[in-house]
């Protein structure tokens, strides 16, 4: 067992209450040099231990003892937390540049880090004092790129820092809460505490988390703490303080429903490359149609007006501007459901120097950020990136990776578009600003950041990633779903069915149906076990459901197929019935219903069914097929040709199908030469198939047709008589 498998064995034994075991465990870590500063700290703990046994062993009644014993699994757990991120800084690359960019610094108190934050606000301040021109450009960008650096510094000095203490989680909760600094600092470090509690779990700064989500004014802030505390969650609640915390958040109502909608917006971000070939596929074509620009090695110009266009085609410029507006109206309509519409455009403009270091993912957009002094003096005025703030409609690390990538085509833009830079609608339809103030575009927005890392940054892969499959359900985490109310499990629930989420359904419903004999939970519960083919359990589940509301179409309707694909045919074609009589005429229905009796011998019944269906809906051809197949079905093959002849010559859609059961007519009335040339069709037409040669096919579907072929007089020996006649070589 390696260094790490031992770690992790230790916090399973910790999360078990075993503290004797995970000690002797925890011994042998400590033979590697790594980790011998955590030899004084385990000496104290396994003392105090064998102070517990000995009391114990001499009957003492000690009524502390419980706590004692959790108080001392609470120290070890903090000290296996050491161990690895000791582990890491040594072998995962993140947390190795971490360390060693923490450690460029001299010692910097918890004083000094304060100090320094609330001087940059004042410092910011007196800027405004200076009289604009080189002395303030200079100031500026001195205090802009001293403060890059000290929060670069800052954000590797949390992620590399030990397990806190208590002084330690005040000291950061009461800084991210003062008043004196900035909110975009505030939001960085409450990044940087999510990032290091989300590999290495610390109770204490997951409460931190917690707490700066009750308590900050800002929403940025807030909204971060909030996405931070719930995507930490350790797997297992082994710490009392972490469940009594948990517990008193969920007993707030609005923060059940922000967590809700937290967690809806979570898939929508794991959606983010589906919507994207969306938008490439059926989107984008029409624009780019409609581009009047010219893309090429040699810049961005203007395409020249094709002087016939106007007399050739009159309407030819309003149509295209119609087909550009309601593009763009589609893409707007994606936003609006949730969808991440810039992810696909953005994710090639991921490959600035900029982003390779972790930190500037989890910035808030700062038009005076040292890596965009070029911009800036390229563009002359900062109108432009002051627009990009207030009114770009996408996230912080889109918002800098359009600012780096305007420099490097500014110079090729025509006059024309470049004197249009800075204009509020440059960006589109702009949201209203008390959507984009809301909470839950504010999340939305910093989600997408947080997606961005971990679908492209370089580091993604040394950090647990809470877009997997396997990491983004929290709601199944024993302690939210314990506390979250039921409705909001099934809406939750009823939202990942409609997203064919099944593999978090599945999770999410171990938890909602512990008790739970509702509709709605009952028909999730059965639309997950239809798709895992577990057709008998999802009928007698639905089975339930359609007990509490025997006249509801929707579930009846997945009874019936649940029915149906158990291959309890009886039972599917009495509940089609149902169907029936609910919604009289409705033709699939009526075709299901007919389907179910063929197979099961009422092939009378079917007959007279689809007859009636048929006199009322004459140019349906999903009726015609099924009535000539019952006819068939009922050995009356010379009524079944009459449909089938009409099927085949009536200029519609003539599927592979038809031509096979027709063949069946012809054969079934001793017509061989013509039963033969609708069977080489048949052929022809299944994926491309040939007839000749190809006698495994037809004897394949002749086989599985055997009991209609026997009730209208084929015997069995004739079928691969006809196979070898149909397929064999002239």
């Amino acid at each position: 067992m390696n260094n790490l498998d031992t770690i992790n064995r230790i916090f399973g034994l910790i999360a078990d209450k075993r503290l004797g075991a995970a000690l002797s465990l925890f011994q042998k870590l400590l033979v590697d040099r790594v980790f011998a500063h955590l030899t004084d700290r385990y000496e104290k703990i396994q003392g105090d231990y064998d102070l517990l046994l000995n009391y114990m062993r001499q009957s003492y009644a000690d009524p502390s003892r419980a706590q004692l014993y959790n108080q001392l699994l609470a120290k070890l757990f903090r000290a296996c937390a050491d161990a690895l991120l000791a582990w890491k800084v040594r072998n995962v690359q993140s947390y190795t540049l971490a360390a060693q960019r923490a450690e460029r610094r001299t010692a910097v108190s918890e004083a000094d880090i304060r100090q320094t934050l609330e001087n940059y606000v004042a410092d910011v301040a007196m800027l405004q004092l200076v009289e604009s021109g080189a002395q303030r450009e200079q100031k500026e960008e001195e205090l802009f790129k001293q403060h890059a650096d000290f929060t670069d510094w800052l954000f590797d000095n949390i992620l590399v820092a030990k397990a806190w203490n208590n002084d330690r989680a005040l000291f950061y909760q009461h800084l991210i809460l003062a008043p004196t600094v900035d909110t975009a600092d505030a939001a960085l470090i409450v990044a940087a505490v999510t990032l290091a509690c989300m590999n290495i779990f610390d109770p204490l700064k997951w409460k931190t988390l917690t707490q700066v989500y009750r308590q900050h004014p800002d929403e940025k802030v807030r909204q971060r703490a909030l996405v931070g505390w719930a995507i930490t969650l350790p797997e297992r609640l082994t710490d009392e303080g972490v469940r009594q915390t948990l517990a008193e958040l969920l007993i707030d109502a609005d923060t059940c429903d922000s967590l809700f909608q937290l967690q809806r917006q979570v898939f929508l971000c794991m959606n983010a490359e589906k919507d994207t070939r969306q938008i490439q596929e059926d989107i984008m074509p029409g624009l780019i149609k409609n581009n009047p620009l010219n893309i090429t090695r040699f810049g961005i110009s203007e395409q020249e007006e094709d002087p016939m266009r106007d007399i050739l085609d009159p309407n030819a410029d309003d149509k295209a501007m119609e087909e550009v507006e309601e593009s763009i109206h589609r893409m707007m309509d994606m936003q609006k459901a949730g969808a991440d519409i810039y992810f696909g455009g953005f994710s090639q403009m991921k490959r600035f120097g900029f982003f390779y270091q972790t930190v500037n993912w989890f910035r808030i957009f700062d038009s005076r950020h040292p890596s965009l002094a070029h911009v800036r003096r390229k563009l002359n005025d900062t109108t432009l990136l002051d627009k990009l703030i207030e009114k770009g409609p996408f996230c912080d690390s889109d918002k800098f990776s359009f600012a780096l990538g305007l420099a490097s085509v500014l110079d090729r833009l025509p006059q024309e578009y470049r004197s249009m830079l800075g204009d509020a609608e440059m960006f589109g339809p702009i949201d209203q600003m008390e959507v984009m103030n809301s909470a839950a575009y504010i999340r939305r927005m910093y989600l997408q950041d947080l997606y961005r890392f971990f679908k492209l940054a370089e580091a993604r892969k040394d950090f647990r990633n809470p877009f997997d499959s396997a990491n983004a359900l929290f709601f199944a985490h024993e302690g939210v779903a314990a506390l979250m109310p039921a409705e909001r499990m099934a809406q939750l629930g009823g939202f990942l069915l409609k997203q064919q989420r099944y593999e978090p359904l599945g999770q999410l419903l171990r938890w909602l149906l512990e008790n739970r004999t509702d509709k709605d939970s009952l028909m999730l519960r059965g639309a997950w076990l239809m798709h895992t083919k577990r057709f008998d359990e999802a009928a007698e589940c639905l089975s339930q459901a359609a007990k509490t509301v025997p006249d509801d179409r929707g579930v009846l309707l997945s009874l019936a197929k649940a029915y149906y694909q158990a291959g309890r045919l009886e039972e599917a074609g009495e509940t089609y019935r149902r169907l029936m009589n609910l919604k009289p005429g409705h033709v699939p229905t009526v075709l299901y219903a007919a389907m179910c009796d063929i197979r099961t011998g009422q092939t009378k019944r079917a007959v007279d069914m689809l007859y009636q269906c048929f006199f009322e809906n004459e140019k349906d051809r999903r009726v015609e097929r099924m009535l000539a197949w019952a006819l068939m079905a009922d050995g009356q093959a010379l009524k079944a040709q009459k449909f089938y002849d009409a099927l085949l010559s009536g200029g519609g859609n003539v599927n592979a199908d038809d031509y096979l059961n027709a063949g069946y007519c012809k054969w079934a009335l001793q017509r061989v030469s013509e039963a033969v040339e609708l069977f080489r069709a048949y052929l022809n037409e299944t994926d491309g198939g040939e007839a000749d040669g190809n006698n495994d096919l037809l004897f394949n579907a002749l086989m599985a047709d055997r009991d209609i072929l026997l009730c209208n007089g084929i015997p069995a020996v004739e079928i691969p008589i006809m196979a070898d006649l149909v397929t064999r070589r002239a």
